[in-house]
């Protein structure tokens, strides 16, 4: 009987720990994410709304936010590329592109294994239908964190990127469905050619 009650009373510490300690995402993946969030400008906060195709691709180290929602309450489309090999930034909308330096690094392919720090458990839904999710943390010395809550088949659920760094404090929630392993073509990774290098 004690041995039982030792056992049962180890047990639900066992399973709080982080199932997915030794998950890697695929190095492409192709998802739709709900992404919304807000600025604070000198005048107000802005505010968007979208709902997002993304495409990774770690080997070709590019990713692309093909954006369709609204922006500061209007409608907007946009897409945004990526080049971190390049460290370069792509807007395209209507037809025009604007190239930008950007200094970011590819997003992290595995959890434990880099900057990341296991922060929980937690249950998303209703008693009937749950998803169990790990939440996962990073932080930059620019006053920049992202928190990863993980499924256990280790898939995206959300994520939460606060940047306080510059005078615009930023807060973005990305919301993943139809995560699926792969890029549909490797064409939506290449820049267009009017954009300029």
């Amino acid at each position: 009987m004690m041995f039982v009650l030792l056992l049962l009373s180890v047990v639900p510490l066992a399973l709080s720990g982080p199932v997915t300690e030794h998950c890697c995402l695929p190095r492409q993946w192709t998802a739709t994410v709900m992404e919304n969030g807000i600025t604070k400008l000198p005048d107000g906060p802005a505010a968007i709304d979208y709902v997002t195709k993304m495409t990774l691709d770690l080997d070709k180290n590019r990713l692309r936010m093909d954006r369709n929602g609204f922006l500061h309450n209007k409608p907007e489309q946009q897409t945004m590329l990526v080049d971190y090999g390049a460290h370069r930034l792509f807007f395209i909308k209507d037809g025009f592109c604007v190239n930008t330096s950007l200094a970011a690094s590819p997003p992290e392919e595995c959890l434990a294994h880099n900057s990341y720090k296991f922060e929980g458990r937690h249950h998303i839904g209703s008693v009937s239908n749950t998803i169990i999710s790990d939440e996962w943390s990073t932080s930059t010395n620019a006053n920049i964190t992202m928190t990863l809550y993980i499924s256990e088949d280790c898939v995206p659920i959300v994520q939460v990127y606060t940047d306080l760094s510059s005078q615009y404090p930023t807060q973005t929630i990305l919301t993943y469905s139809k995560f699926t392993a792969g890029v549909a073509s490797a064409d939506l990774l290449t820049v267009p050619a009017n954009c300029p290098s």
